[in-house]
């Protein structure tokens, strides 16, 4: 539900305002990620509710930005005691689900946009959409093997870097 109520939203605002929205939270995740310690006990999740809350507001974000929720979900779970190759690997999940709905979502509501390039249905632009399907069908299985062979700190500082190059890309002035 909050992907579909995020791109719903996402279309109302003016998207230098969303990349500016989307840069800063990035820049806090990343920061959250490098400096959490190493966990020497283990955690457990929260209750129901409160994973259900945490699932709306990470599909809300990613609806809302148009991003798949790794860099919402990953955070989320290592801060909960939850192992960052375990949280790597359940954010595939959830990205699938996000990309699928989202998909949809920005489909719809993008139809009566004026100015959309060729090749777009909606805010979809099919070309890069394909380009980005058939990357991450190659890349996934070769990132989540190659994340297990990573030290759970060092996959953490890298996390935290590739958080903050996309922060940077989102605020850097076009």
């Amino acid at each position: 539900m909050g992907v579909i109520g995020g791109g719903i939203v996402a279309h109302f605002i003016h998207s230098q305002i969303l990349s500016i929205l989307f840069g800063i939270f990035v820049f806090i995740m990343a920061y959250s990620l490098y400096f959490d310690k190493k966990i020497t006990e283990e955690k457990k999740l929260p209750h129901t509710g409160v994973m259900l809350l945490a699932g709306w507001f990470v599909g809300m974000l990613s609806g809302l930005l148009g991003v798949a929720g790794s860099a919402f979900s990953v955070p989320f779970l290592v801060k909960r005691g939850v192992n960052i190759h375990i949280a790597v690997v359940v954010s595939v999940a959830i990205a699938v689900t996000v990309s699928i709905l989202g998909t949809i979502t920005y489909t719809f509501t993008g139809l009566h946009a004026a100015g959309l390039p060729m090749w777009s249905t909606g805010y979809i632009y099919w070309p890069a959409w394909l380009g980005i399907v058939l990357g991450g069908v190659v890349a996934a299985p070769l990132g989540a093997a190659l994340s297990y062979r990573i030290p759970d700190q060092k996959l953490k500082r890298y996390f935290s870097f590739f958080l903050i190059v996309v922060g940077v890309d989102m605020l850097w002035p076009r």
